[in-house]
Order: structure tokens, then sequence, then C-alpha cells
């Protein structure tokens, strides 16, 4: 049996902050670089039928701020879950979200992993890690 593993799935180049240890810069994405929802779906059904994804992690820039048209990043989590995945995204906390992760533990998404940075906001962070 094979370990079960994570896929880390950069969202996005774009971000509303310049961290000092973000690898962003060193990342392979373009300027403008955008993860699209078809193109999650067809990552997601791949990644079943390798059988050894357990959690899928976006990263990027900032996961928090990426849209297309009516979705937002709680949609792409509510669909990596749907397909049988654990969720999680790395955030630098620094956009106030916590209408995001209200709607994140809201919705039933339990297992969704949220990893801050170290520019996090300590507001972001405690409210976060106090939800149940």
């Amino acid at each position: 049996m094979l370990d079960k593993t994570l896929i880390m799935i950069f969202l996005l180049e774009e971000c509303n902050n310049d961290c000092p240890h973000c690898v962003r810069t060193d990342e392979p994405m373009l300027p403008g670089y955008k993860l699209y929802s078809e193109q999650l779906k067809i990552c997601l059904e791949d990644c079943k039928k390798l059988e050894s994804i357990e959690w899928v992690h976006f990263s990027g820039g900032e996961p928090t701020i990426w849209r297309e048209g009516a979705l937002g990043l709680v949609d792409l989590l509510i669909a990596i879950s749907d397909a049988g995945f654990d969720p999680g995204f790395t955030t630098n906390g620094i956009i106030s979200k916590i209408t995001m992760i209200a709607k994140v533990f809201s919705r039933s998404i339990w297992r969704t992993r949220t990893g801050f940075s170290d520019c996090t906001s300590a507001l972001t962070h405690s409210i976060a890690t106090l939800m149940p």
C-alpha cells in the first residue's frame, strides 16, 4: 500500500503582500498566473487516478484573493472535499477574511487545514484557531 501524500497547487501568482520569507518569487509562475476551476477539476480527476493523494493544498500568491466569476476559495475547498480529498491552504492573513474562514468551517469542510505564514494577522489567527 502506498503512503498517502499531498499535492501542493499554486493557485495564483497575485498577492496582497510582500512577505520576506515568501517563496513566490522562486516558484515557476508567470506574472498573472491563475489556475481556473476547470483546470482544478481535471487535476482532481488525475489525483484520484494516482490513488496516493490524500491532501490537496493551495498556495500561491495569496489563495484567499482568488476569484473566478462568483466562485471563490471556499468553493474550491468544497470541490476538493467533495472529490474525497482533505483540502488546505496557506494564507498570509493580511486581508481580514474572518467571513471566509467562518464559511470554511460552517460549510462542513472540517478537514480543511489552514496554514498561516509569518505575516499572519494575530486577530485572524486567533479567530481561526478558536473555530470548532
